[in-house]
């Protein structure tokens, strides 16, 4: 039951946030960025699993330059101990987010919220798949006007049994084109 109060209020944050921050226009043949990203995960709560590497990738349609509309693909296999008597997890997430980012020279703070679909154990025909939401925030540096370094930290909740919510930092590139 947990999981689902944070789906419906993922939900209503970024419907709330999109629909509330006037758009202006990016450079008009830069309204398109790719990237990806690696980093650590951590299921919250849970002592049976162990602080993971993740990667990601991720598309993303800049409606301007502050707010930007990003698909994600995010890889995490939460390995247990043995003596814990919990297997190993495997999750493969696709995730819709809302990034929104503050223009401050070359160094943008972003908030990004989303929701996505978490498919525990993808390569098992038993896997359970689940909803979910994510928050988090984090730093984008300018290096180049259509590129950039981004760290970022997010906590993720799902619908599903375990582990339901897990911590996520990353660091990666972003090309705008």
């Amino acid at each position: 039951m947990r999981g689902r109060g944070w789906v419906a209020g993922g939900v209503l944050v970024v419907a709330v946030a999109g629909s509330s921050i006037p758009a202006v226009d990016p450079t008009p043949n830069e309204r398109w960025a790719i990237g990806g990203a690696v980093g650590l995960s951590k299921p919250i709560g849970s002592d049976d699993f162990k602080l993971e590497p993740e990667v990601r990738g991720f598309a993303e349609y800049l409606q301007s330059e502050a707010i930007g509309w990003r698909g994600t693909v995010l890889w995490v296999e939460f390995d247990a101990p043995e003596d814990s008597g919990s297997g190993d997890i495997g999750l493969l997430a696709f995730l819709a987010n809302f990034v929104y980012r503050w223009d401050a020279d070359s160094i943008h703070p972003l908030l990004t919220a989303g929701i996505g679909l978490y498919d525990y154990d993808p390569d098992l025909e038993d896997g359970e798949k689940a909803l979910g939401v994510n928050l988090g925030g984090g730093v984008e540096f300018e290096v180049h006007p259509q590129v950039g370094i981004e760290l970022q930290a997010s906590v993720h909740g799902t619908s599903s049994d375990e582990p339901d919510t897990f911590f996520s930092a990353s660091a990666g590139v972003r090309w705008r084109f």
